[in-house]
Formats: C-alpha cells, sequence, structure tokens
C-alpha cells in the first residue's frame, strides 16, 4: 500500500472489506455539509472506479456493510484513523480538516485496490 504522505502507524489484518453495490456512506447525524461533500468525494471515486452509485445517509452508527465518516474530538490534534474490517470502513478525524485528510487517504486506498479493500 503506498500512501502519501505515509501513516504514522499501520498494521495490515488478514481479511478484506469489499465495496457492494448495497454498501453505504454515513455521515453522523447533525453533520455539517463539509461531512456530506467528503462522502461525496469518496461515492465519486467509487462510482468512477467499479460504477456503483452509494447512497449518502445520516446514521450515528457504523451499519455493516458501510463506510462510517465521523468526528470524533477526543482524537490528539491533527489525528485522523481509519479503521477496516470486513463489514465496514470507519474514518474518525479529530476535527473536519482532519476528517478530510482520512477521507484523502482513503480515496488513495481506493484508487489502488478498488473494491476490495484489506483491513488494517
Amino acid at each position: 500500500m503506498y500512501l502519501l504522505p505515509m501513516p504514522h502507524k499501520m498494521k495490515i489484518d488478514e481479511g478484506f472489506f469489499i465495496i457492494k453495490y448495497d454498501t453505504e456512506l454515513i455521515i453522523f447525524e447533525g453533520s455539517s455539509c463539509k461531512e456530506f461533500n467528503y462522502a461525496k468525494l469518496i461515492k465519486t471515486d467509487i462510482q468512477k472506479i467499479i460504477s456503483f452509485d452509494l447512497p449518502i445517509i445520516k446514521s450515528n452508527k457504523a451499519e455493516k456493510n458501510s463506510i462510517f465518516l465521523q468526528i470524533n474530538k477526543d482524537l490528539k490534534e491533527q489525528c485522523y484513523k481509519i479503521n477496516v474490517n470486513e463489514n465496514h470502513v470507519h474514518i474518525i478525524g479529530g476535527d473536519t480538516e482532519r476528517l478530510l485528510y482520512g477521507v484523502q487517504t482513503f480515496r488513495q486506498i481506493i484508487n489502488q485496490y478498488g473494491p476490495v479493500i484489506p483491513c488494517f
């Protein structure tokens, strides 16, 4: 996996998250237009690569087979996390700017791996 900038810490696990036709992009209820636009960036990349038009919905939890964007102010300053398991992708930023960094990193991963994302 080639990412710029390189993450501070990353461990590849076994398994894959597979983007399917019924995968949902989820933003936290009460999200701003920025978070919606970040989800649209991911949606556009997925649409270009595998021609799936994923819905963007609002929810307070990550559902199975979803890509979930969330701001968590408990993260250290200038921090973001991406957790990928076989059930969902969780992109978390300490603020909207860090969430965007996580989204941009995930977009690089989509462009390298297509719909089959390694767990990490």
